[in-house]
């Protein structure tokens, strides 16, 4: 079968980090994106499964569903991070609420991160509310990407709110794309074992007749 090289010790050992649970622990401040294009800035409190609690700098203390989260960073990074996103004024005036239904989503390929976060290609990812990041992948878990922006600038996205993500000529890597395109295949880490018969053009099988056993009597 088919794959891609070091993919599966990356799963091993990445798939389950959790932004929230590292911020929860460090009690460092982080600004969350959420939709309605409200920010919220504060230190979380408690991570569980569905949602967590932020407490703000005033003591107060929310709790916010993990899916109406699209993006968070740590506040030092606050004025860096913000100067560099776009607005996508097309997909703002659509107005899109966050997608529950998982089967829903628009999708990326565990292979299709991982052969771009080796590759290091600069990315635009698109937000369900219009916003655009550009950047490349640093790391990513099951429920997170976190890309590096302009000077390394660390933004972390939440996979249930990616609309769209495309390099800079304009393919895009969506599920829904990649099924047909493929590009994991064409990269320098897809191993495909075929038979030797396959690996050395122009040999062929040869059938070999078996001669007949004479019996003299």
């Amino acid at each position: 079968m088919a794959f891609l090289a070091g993919l599966n010790d990356y799963l091993l050992k990445n798939y389950r980090h959790s932004t929230f649970e590292e911020a929860a622990a460090s009690g460092a401040p982080f600004c969350l994106h959420l939709h309605g294009h409200a920010i919220v800035q504060g230190s979380i409190a408690a991570n569980d499964t569905y949602d967590i609690t932020v407490t703000a700098h005033d003591g107060a203390r929310h709790e916010v569903p993990k899916t109406r989260i699209k993006l968070l960073y740590p506040a030092e990074f606050a004025d860096r991070v913000q100067a560099q996103i776009k607005i996508d004024a097309d997909v703002q005036a659509r107005q899109l609420e966050p997608i529950i239904t998982v089967k829903q989503r628009y999708f990326v390929k565990n292979k299709t991160i991982y052969t771009l976060m080796r590759t290091q290609e600069v990315l635009l990812v698109s937000l369900l509310e219009g916003e655009v990041l550009k950047g490349v992948i640093h790391s990513f878990s099951r429920y997170e990407i976190k890309l590096a922006l302009k000077d390394g600038t660390p933004a972390v996205i939440l996979r249930h709110a990616i609309l769209d993500i495309r390099n800079k000529q304009g393919r895009c890597y969506l599920k829904s794309s990649q099924q047909t395109l493929r590009d994991w295949t064409k990269s320098e880490l897809y191993i495909d074992p075929r038979p030797r018969s396959e690996l050395r053009p122009g040999l062929k099988k040869v059938k070999i007749k078996r001669r007949k056993k004479v019996i003299i009597r």
